[in-house]
């Protein structure tokens, strides 16, 4: 895998503590981070700039983070998409929801858990 300095990663939270919190863990660990509170923030992002993840919360004022995952892949993009979600997995266990290059960390996740599943993704 190629050095954490050389990622940049999408974060799409609108809980401002936990976007901020997952942000500084994933800077310390030398990403570039990318922050945005919706969906319509991340479109101006994914608009000016690549990113080579998304890390997205599912339930997002507006729009879903899953709805971003469709976009992205509707547009051709196919960079590892990672949702987040503090709602019980049995909610998204439907066969399609997870499509390809797609997982789904759970929260409250550890900080091991954020930084495994992120370079699981990106591997």
């Amino acid at each position: 895998m190629a050095d954490a300095q050389s990622h940049r990663i999408l974060l799409v939270e609108d809980n401002d503590l936990i976007r901020d919190m997952a942000a500084d863990i994933l800077r310390d660990e030398g990403f570039f981070i990318a922050e945005a509170a919706d969906v319509n923030e991340a479109l101006k992002h994914l608009g000016d700039e690549d990113f080579d993840l998304l890390l997205s919360d599912v339930r997002l004022p507006g729009k879903s983070g899953r709805e971003l995952a469709d976009h992205l892949r509707e547009q051709g993009n196919e960079m590892p998409i990672i949702l987040m979600t503090g709602y019980s997995e049995e909610s998204f266990k439907r066969d399609d929801f997870l499509a390809r290059r797609m997982s789904l960390l759970r929260k409250p996740f550890q900080i091991r858990e954020l930084l495994d599943a992120v370079r699981t993704a990106l591997a």
